[in-house]
């Protein structure tokens, strides 16, 4: 099974991963790096009004194979929540939010 590696980067400074995981596929190695970005969003709310951080998957000769980026802004000097999606792993989309009525 192939190894991929998830590296963090957020507000200019790198956070290698230096094990990785095992994963079937890059699909698969893409939707564990966006539920970990997301969940990276959801606990960590911008510092400032700005903040953006990115997880780049990366293969074990170190071929960087995609790039997945979140970009937080906030536009009110009030701390207020991002209204994240949930992520539905069985339909691999984002859940609609309650009140959601969007189609």
């Amino acid at each position: 099974m192939p190894r991929y590696f998830f590296d963090l980067s957020s507000n200019g400074e790198t956070f290698p991963d230096p094990e990785g995981s095992e994963l079937p596929n890059l699909e698969s190695a893409e939707d564990e790096a966006a539920k970990t970005l997301l969940e990276i969003a959801r606990e960590k709310l911008p510092d400032g009004t700005y903040r953006e951080a990115s997880i780049q998957v990366r293969d074990e000769a170190g071929n960087q194979l995609v790039q997945i980026v979140c970009r937080c802004r906030l536009n009110t000097p009030q701390k207020c929540r991002l209204n994240l999606p949930q992520y539905s792993a069985a339909a691999g989309l984002p859940e609609r939010a309650p009140g959601d009525r969007r189609r």
